[in-house]
């Protein structure tokens, strides 16, 4: 059974410093209003644009009305989108209170996604505003009467650190282990987070007062198009087969989902009563990162130019990377290893729906970044 929308109010939003998204749908005076509070955030505004789709009025709270990263979302409210966008900040309890006023669903998207975070760094960069944000979302749902939360994570924080592990029949009853070295400082940000949110959760049960049911998402890697030119990982990843930052490619898989199908899952994910008190992967596929990956992005984009990195790294090279880094040895465990990742709970109780081929997602995701003019495209390929 699905929820009637004239009865939702949907709250999204990333528990970032740099990435904000929230959703609102609100009733007054018998006048629908669907809120949304988002920043430039990759899967945010994919979420936006499926909640619209969806037939929801949109309002977007942002960090800075004014900034150019929001660009996008001006364009949709000037093509006459039921989008508005308006100022608040995750981290500040009372324009939460007030975002959350009325919500019957909240569903929060996002956190710090940070390359090359030290690990001294994170817990100022990545486990404060990752945890905190989230406890301050729930908080704010609590206060409120929300009926419903639908917590972003990311299947880091399932299978990261489970290096002898390489199927994984039921991925949603495992949780990443975080005392494994191999487990970066942004897997063990999302594992804190999620963690947080059940706990306060069921802290919030067990208190015998009207709370609200929860479902979290865990997808894998995002591709497909970009929305707008903002800086992204998984975006700088793709540039990195085309602009010679990637000299070599390791004999590994990319386990990787659509970032349209990602969004598509939340609207189903808020609307479904099955999903309730309960965990899902959204996962595509998994591209050989030279065969597959490289090979996808070589048959499209070398006719228009591009030179796509083509050498493969020797595995020696990689052996002795992984004596001094923790994320080369955990590469070096699953060298030439394809994990299985079964999806098959997202697509029975959700039902999520997934590109035929994952290759295609990569291919249209450097489409969307020549279109757009991505830092580190090489000027003279997009000319």
């Amino acid at each position: 059974m699905t929820a009637n929308k004239e009865e939702i109010l949907v709250l999204v939003t990333g528990a970032s410093v740099s990435i904000r998204l929230l959703l609102t749908f609100v009733r007054k005076l018998n006048i629908c209003v669907y809120f949304t509070f988002l920043f430039q955030g990759f899967l945010g505004s994919h979420v936006v644009v499926a909640f619209l789709d969806a037939g929801y009025a949109v309002r977007g709270t942002v960090r800075d009305l004014g900034s150019p990263k929001v660009a996008h979302l001006n364009t949709m409210v000037a093509r006459g989108r039921l989008l508005t966008l308006v100022q608040a900040d995750l981290l500040d309890d009372e324009s939460l209170l007030s975002a959350t006023q009325g919500c019957r669903i909240v569903v929060h998207v996002a956190s710090p996604l940070l390359a090359n975070v030290s690990t001294k760094e994170a817990d100022a960069k990545l486990y404060a505003p990752a945890k905190q944000g989230t406890i301050n979302v729930l908080s704010a749902c609590l206060k409120n009467g929300v009926d419903r939360v639908v917590l972003t994570s990311s299947l880091a924080a399932s299978i990261v650190g489970n290096d002898d592990k390489v199927t994984f029949d039921e991925p949603e009853k495992v949780w990443a282990n975080v005392e494994a070295p191999s487990c970066d400082p942004y897997s063990r940000s999302k594992y804190l987070a999620e963690k947080a949110a059940w706990k306060f959760y069921e802290n919030a049960r067990k208190s015998g007062k009207k709370t609200f049911e929860m479902t979290s998402l865990l997808p894998s890697t995002l591709v497909g198009p970009l929305l707008a030119p903002n800086v992204c990982v998984s975006a700088d990843t793709v540039a990195a087969f085309v602009n010679g930052k990637m000299g070599m490619l390791p004999d590994i898989y990319a386990y990787l989902v659509d970032v349209r199908d990602a969004a598509r899952a939340h609207v189903t994910a808020a609307e479904s009563d099955e999903a309730r008190g309960e965990r899902f992967i959204l996962h595509g596929g998994a591209l050989h990162m030279r065969e597959g990956f490289a090979h996808a992005l070589r048959q499209e984009f070398e006719p228009l130019g591009f030179q796509v990195v083509n050498r493969s790294m020797p595995y020696w090279l990689l052996w002795t990377l992984s004596w001094f880094n923790s994320q080369a040895d955990s590469a070096r465990k699953k060298w030439g290893v394809k994990m299985h990742i079964s999806n098959k709970k997202s697509i029975d109780v959700l039902g999520a729906t997934y590109q035929k081929t994952i290759d295609k997602s990569v291919v249209d995701m450097l489409h969307s970044m020549v279109e757009l003019s991505y830092p580190g495209i090489p000027k003279q390929a997009v000319a």
